[in-house]
């Protein structure tokens, strides 16, 4: 609220300075004089009945124009034409009879028919004839059971050919070096299988079973 009244306040210290700009600008507007308007006490333009003394106001050379009342030039609407009635419906179109029905086939329908039927007699007829396919190597001479027989005949007397197998030979007998690595590791095997088989008794012992078969 105290910036809204320093605003007022700040406008209400110019009021006498724009009340006489307003006045002097009104004066060159309607080229009254400032006495008459603060006179008067109004801004409205002073007028006069005398033309002479306007002029004298005026100045030399001038004179006072006024304004001429002249009416509005306003088209003129253009007339519309009435509304045309619409035009009758055009008659309906007679529909024509159906053609009358006949018993049997048309000649249409016959045509098609007889078409149908030597169709089925051509097609049967050309089925009729053989048209096998005929393999003409098969009906030349061959030795085919001949050149078999003797192929049997050669593989029946060198499968009754059985050769002499040889006798494999005789193990080498080597005499193996023991050292004493080779002599621990044989004694170190030696007790871990004692140890085992010391274990599985055991095992047997206190729970009355034997799981040989299935750690294997």
């Amino acid at each position: 609220m105290q910036f809204v009244d320093g605003i007022i306040n700040n406008l209400l210290a110019w009021r006498q300075h724009a009340k006489q700009a307003v006045v002097k600008l009104h004066a060159r507007v309607y080229n009254t004089s400032s006495s008459s308007s603060n006179n008067n006490g109004s801004m409205a333009p002073a007028c006069s009945d005398n033309p002479c003394a306007d002029a004298q106001h005026l100045g030399p050379g001038r004179q006072r124009v006024t304004t001429q009342l002249c009416p509005f030039v306003l088209s003129q609407p253009r007339p519309k034409l009435p509304p045309q009635p619409e035009p009758p419906p055009p008659p309906l179109a007679r529909a024509r009879p159906p053609p009358p029905h006949r018993a049997g086939l048309t000649r249409e329908e016959a045509a098609l028919a007889a078409a149908k039927a030597a169709r089925h007699t051509a097609l049967a007829a050309e089925r009729a004839v053989d048209r096998s396919f005929r393999l003409r190597t098969l009906e030349r001479p061959a030795r085919t059971e001949a050149l078999r027989a003797e192929r049997d005949a050669a593989l029946a007397a060198e499968l009754a050919v059985r050769p002499v197998v040889r006798p494999p030979p005789p193990p080498p007998v080597a005499e193996v070096r023991l050292t004493a690595a080779a002599i621990l590791r044989e004694d170190a095997l030696y007790k871990r299988k004692q140890a085992a088989e010391a274990c599985a008794l055991q095992r047997f012992a206190a729970e009355l079973r034997d799981t040989a078969e299935f750690d294997r």
